[in-house]
């Protein structure tokens, strides 16, 4: 019921809202997923991403490719869709500036979500031009604040440390923009004291800022990845698996980074429901329907519509 009194008044003319007689549904108005570009991630580094396995255009985005770009979001507005995910690998702050500036020049009533690759250069000036083009939430791979486990990734960047992340954080989110953090456990070499550490940080970082998600993932070994395939530099060993196109494999670890490993996927659960309870989500998983509802808040691409609902109920959890 807070959902729907919180929606915008005109829904697009071609969708009929849900009445309370309806089924249940996954969201209150229609979410198009899309791209604002079809190639791949500029960073193309991470060791345990598969994303760009996925696409056959091996270039990376271009600022040429926005005008294009911006045709075929407003083609999309007229025919009825007002929230869009735009499920690019991760746009850079630069490809973000300009795609905001030319939704605004184009006058464009779009509320949207995208990923993007945290840089030094993210600040609040460009979260408010992000913010006035529609944006409602950004999604961050964050992964880890070791600057060790981020440079075996090949994903540090100097300067980025736990601090300086989180003040980007702080400042994108001052701007109005929701955001969301992916933290990834048990990435081999990673061990159980700086996994408690990545819990403490993300704790301490997201309670005071509104309308913020995150998810804690397992690592899980895709074919395909930088660590699959060099996987002895990493020092695992891929398991053999009976079917012929497996979208995962299981690992063995050598000797040295077995007890860590063990370490921390026991003690994930725990770390997990550490989160969810310092964070206020706890007591919502607790409510009928709750966990279905956490899972659509956090995992599944809907922050463009629960960010942007103003008020949004569920902004803060903890006072909720």
């Amino acid at each position: 019921p807070a959902l729907r009194a919180a929606l915008p008044p005109d829904p697009p003319a071609r969708w009929t809202p849900p009445s309370a007689d309806d089924a249940l549904t996954f969201a209150p108005e229609p979410i198009l997923w899309t791209r604002a570009s079809p190639r791949r991630c500029y960073w193309n580094r991470c060791a345990f991403c598969v994303q760009n396995v996925k696409l056959d255009d091996p270039r990376t985005p271009s600022i040429g490719e926005i005008p294009a770009a911006t045709l075929r979001l407003r083609a999309q507005r007229e025919a009825g869709y007002r929230h869009l995910y735009l499920s690019d690998e991760a746009l850079s702050p630069h490809s973000l500036r300009e795609l905001a500036r030319s939704l605004l020049a184009s006058d464009l009533d779009l509320r949207w979500a995208c990923p993007c690759k945290l840089e030094i250069s993210f600040d609040r000036a460009l979260g408010e031009v992000v913010h006035t083009a529609g944006c409602r939430e950004l999604l961050f791979g964050v992964e880890t604040v070791s600057p060790r486990s981020l440079r075996v990734m090949d994903k540090w960047v100097d300067g980025l440390d736990a601090v300086r992340t989180t003040e980007i954080l702080h400042e994108l989110n001052a701007a109005g923009l929701g955001i969301h953090v992916n933290l990834l456990a048990g990435f081999p070499g990673a061990t159980l004291e700086e996994t408690v550490a990545d819990v403490d940080w993300a704790i301490a970082t997201l309670r005071p800022m509104r309308s913020t998600t995150y998810t804690l993932n397992p690592f899980v070994l895709y074919p395909g990845t930088p660590v699959f395939a060099q996987a002895e530099r990493f020092g695992i060993e891929p398991a053999a698996d009976d079917g012929d196109m497996p979208s995962s494999y299981a690992y063995r670890m050598e000797h040295a980074l077995v007890g860590e490993g063990l370490a921390i996927a026991e003690q994930l659960p725990r770390l997990a429901g550490r989160l969810a309870t310092a964070l206020g989500w706890a007591e919502i998983a607790q409510l009928p329907g709750g966990p279905d509802a956490l899972a659509l808040i956090h995992g599944s691409g809907h922050g463009c519509v629960l960010k942007a609902l103003d008020p949004n109920p569920f902004a803060n959890p903890l006072e909720t």
